[in-house]
């Protein structure tokens, strides 16, 4: 029994992009080869042509084809499947993911997708290759929908899956994975726990846990579970010296993360980074992260606009614990990467602003600046439905484009200050180093000008070339580097080297 898994990866904006690693991937191969099936992996970082997909797939020659989605990849999903019905593969197709799971009905009324996965795939996926390859039935594996005979088989969800009992994800079926967002900086991407406890509008976590329920949802595998598969990937990469949790949030239990630190301090001893909400992190948690090897949190700001932040997208956060959260881990030796959204339903320029100001005085060492995208199921999908703010536009990613019309936020303002974000931190934050009434005018008159329309349509016009020059500079520069360097979206470059331990 073959099967291939297609992992649909493309983001436009970032120069020498080859891809991120997914630890869903990564498990479902593990599975799979665990019961001696075959798995192999196209992973597709780039625009792909009908004639190039075909061919790669023609070479396999799987059984079957498993597909994982994103709302921003299922255009491209729809049109991989429907090259291999036009060429007559005639290869069992099945779809899964977040975007399966939110739009279920919409994904199996696809006349070229056969089965999909409604929730955890892991089990799913595992009991379809063993009846396959049996020859036996497989129209009754929980999770599982599927098309027989003009009907649609909806097979009842299972429980959520016990992550202790899973193997340790194959990071081996990506050729490339040396060459990965985080692995080229030598740090492994791994995950410790399974959902987020958090209700924020914009998050399909929300929505998630309505359909297979609230309890245990939330859950983190044994600290020894993690710990032994941190070991064995040092001891399979030798150029692994650093671990990325891109788990929602590290740890939430207290004594989950003592027992952790404690641990890792003695088996592991690498530098690490995470991701973090504001309100986690105090004097002893921070304290905490740094004596156990954290270099570098990950920290979403999201917007700096009160209302924005709490009411829409129900954050929970108020400005103070954010600037906090930074404050804190600057004086551990912590670097913070902010996340932030723009383009957000309800949003202004003025909203905007807010957000840029705020990250001009938390002075994060890095920023990522994300297009909001609406989530079928969310809140804010409902608002936008409510108040027609969805256009027939599709965006692959979250950073070239927005799906939405805002009334007061124009399509040319979110392409703006998504490109110039970090000059506009600058700006303010060179303002701010005049004081008094002086310091008060300059950043009033940087409002009003960065608030005007025609200003958006000239800049957002100007950006294609501002970036393409940018990335022309980077390129010369690429090889001078002596350590990996990663580029984000809006044009930043970054010299991370771990710490040593």
């Amino acid at each position: 029994m073959k099967v291939v898994l297609i992992y649909p990866d493309i983001i436009p904006g970032i120069a020498f992009y080859e891809g991120h690693y997914s630890q869903a991937v990564g498990l479902l191969s593990a599975l799979i080869r665990k019961e001696n099936h075959q798995a192999t992996l196209i992973h597709i970082t780039r625009d792909m042509v009908e004639e190039e997909f075909c061919q790669q797939v023609w070479t396999e020659n799987p059984d079957l084809m498993a597909f994982t989605c994103t709302s921003n990849s299922f255009p491209l999903v729809k049109k991989m499947i429907s090259w291999l019905r036009r060429h007559n593969f005639g290869i069992l197709t099945i779809c899964g993911g977040p975007h399966v799971t939110l739009n279920p009905h919409d994904v199996i009324s696809n006349k070229d997708i056969d089965i999909i996965c409604v929730g955890e795939g892991d089990e799913a996926l595992r009991s379809l290759c063993s009846k396959l390859d049996r020859g036996e039935d497989y129209s009754r594996i929980s999770n599982l929908w599927l098309k027989s005979r003009g009907e649609i088989i909806k097979n009842p969800l299972s429980p959520y899956i016990d992550v202790n009992k899973l193997p340790p994800a194959d990071r081996k079926i990506f050729p490339n994975y040396r060459n990965l967002m985080w692995e080229r900086l030598g740090r492994a991407t791994v995950m410790a726990s399974r959902g987020c406890p958090y209700q924020c509008h914009y998050c399909c976590n929300h929505v998630l846990k309505k359909v297979g329920g609230v309890r245990n949802y939330t859950r983190f595998r044994s600290v020894k579970h993690l710990i032994d598969e941190l070991i064995n990937i040092l001891a399979d990469f030798s150029f692994i010296n650093s671990f990325h949790f891109d788990d929602d949030n590290l740890f939430l239990d207290m004594k989950w993360f003592s027992e952790f630190s404690s641990i890792y301090n003695i088996a592991v001893r690498k530098p690490y980074s995470c991701n973090m909400r504001p309100n986690l992190l105090n004097e002893k948690t921070v304290k905490m992260l740094a004596e156990s090897g954290c270099d570098m949190i990950q920290m979403g700001i999201e917007s700096g606009n009160e209302v924005i932040r709490n009411r829409v997208l129900n954050r929970g956060l108020s400005e103070e614990t954010i600037v906090k959260a930074f404050v804190l881990c600057r004086a551990s030796g912590i670097k913070v990467h902010a996340n932030n959204m723009i383009g957000i339903p309800l949003e202004s320029a003025g909203a905007v602003l807010d957000t840029i100001k705020l990250n001009s005085r938390v002075k994060p060492d890095s920023t990522k600046i994300f297009i909001f995208y609406p989530y079928k199921g969310t809140v804010l999908y409902d608002i936008c439905v409510e108040r027609n703010y969805l256009t027939e536009r599709d965006s692959i990613d979250y950073f070239t484009d927005s799906v939405l019309s805002l009334p007061d936020l124009s399509r040319e303002q979110i392409i703006m200050f998504r490109g110039y974000f970090r000059i506009f931190m600058r700006l303010y934050g060179a303002a701010h180093k005049f004081k008094g009434v002086t310091g008060t005018y300059l950043v009033h008159l940087i409002d009003k000008i960065l608030s005007l329309n025609s200003l958006a349509r000239v800049m957002a016009g100007l950006y294609p070339i501002f970036r393409w020059l940018w990335l022309r500079i980077i390129k010369r520069s690429y090889k001078s580097f002596s350590y990996p360097i990663k580029v984000e979206p809006a044009g930043e470059v970054f010299l991370w080297k771990p710490k040593k331990m």
